[in-house]
């Protein structure tokens, strides 16, 4: 089966790296993940406790609900990698999280700080928030 993205086949490719396929990712974000979203790559700026001792490479802000937009957290996978021995711990720390709430508040902190000081997270959240603070809309 091809996939095709206005009017063109996308051919395939297999990443070498886990990066490179992390790097297509931030720069094509949009595209990836539709135009109304806010990729958030987090990989090497939130501190490892912040998350579970597992830092995620990214998170998403999905604004097609402007009211009540969703928030999700990326995890950039090869598929070479072992689901039970790789792929299925990281998970699981991801949900332990979030039943520490003193986690949370760190990883809420720290995900604000990201955006308010990089102008271009700021810009995009902006413009879809009325009356909305990012912090709010973080938590």
């Amino acid at each position: 089966m091809a996939i095709f993205s206005n009017g063109k086949k996308l051919d395939k490719y297999k990443f070498k790296l886990e990066s490179e396929f992390e790097d297509e990712i931030v720069k094509n974000s949009k595209a990836f993940f539709g135009k109304d979203t806010l990729y958030l790559d987090t990989k090497k700026k939130i501190k490892t406790e912040s998350l579970g001792a597992t830092i995620p490479d990214g998170f998403l802000i999905d604004f097609k609900d402007k009211d009540n937009p969703d928030f999700y957290i990326v995890e950039v996978e090869l598929s070479k990698h072992s689901f039970y021995s790789h792929i299925f711990p990281q998970i699981t720390k991801f949900f332990a999280f979030f039943n520490t709430s003193n986690k949370q508040k760190n990883l809420v902190n720290n995900l604000y700080e990201l955006i308010e000081n990089n102008e271009d997270y700021k810009s995009q959240i902006k413009k879809y928030l009325k009356s909305q603070i990012i912090n709010k809309l973080i938590n």
